[in-house]
């Protein structure tokens, strides 16, 4: 978003965030932070960033505002980021190395090419029938393994659908819950 104004020769425009800083209206810049769209690497005509504007006006709460959405949004990305890389693990490595660099082991996957679109990692790894995969989910301390996908159906339900009878001797053994009503799901 641009603010225009007209000067004497012709009109001049800048970002405006770079007119709110300029400003100082903390109000506008809050709102302007909580939008997502919110460009905050968006150059002015002299090529700064609205935190090089906010450091050059010397306004102190905006620069520290600005730094802390940078600092946000750059956590949010790393963490969609190392989930992506849980998502697309391949192998039991993969997957560790996701694990312990902050993936979150209940991370629901989008799959529309199986015609899924929301589940676990672990209904994957059932679904893929990759009991390496599937085996190391399954050990990871706070594995939701009853959560269930956009279906209705829970990692024990798909394993006993697609008859991976080891998939579902685990996930019993493991307190894995799968009511009559569940078993009526997976074979109608």
């Amino acid at each position: 978003a641009k603010k225009c104004r007209d000067v004497g020769t012709g009109t001049y425009c800048v970002p405006l965030i770079t007119w709110v800083i300029e400003s100082r209206d903390s109000k506008l810049l809050d709102r302007l932070l909580a939008n997502p769209n919110t460009d905050l690497l968006e150059q002015n005509s002299r090529g700064e960033t609205p935190l090089s504007v906010a450091l050059r006006t010397e306004w102190t709460f905006g620069a520290d505002e600005i730094r802390r959405e940078i600092d946000e949004r750059q956590g949010k990305r790393k963490s969609e980021i190392v989930n992506l890389k849980l998502i697309r693990a391949n192998s039991v490595h993969e997957a560790r190395t996701a694990l312990s660099n902050g993936a979150d082991i209940n991370v629901l996957v989008q799959n529309t090419s199986m015609g899924i679109d929301f589940a676990s990692v672990l209904i994957f790894s059932v679904i893929n029938n990759r009991p390496e995969l599937f085996d190391f989910y399954l050990e990871q301390p706070g594995i939701d393994i009853d959560r269930k996908d956009m279906h209705g159906f829970s990692a024990v339900m798909r394993a006993e659908f697609l008859g991976r009878s080891k998939m579902v001797a685990a996930l019993r053994a493991k307190g894995a819950i799968c009511s009559e009503e569940d078993m009526r799901l997976v074979y109608s």
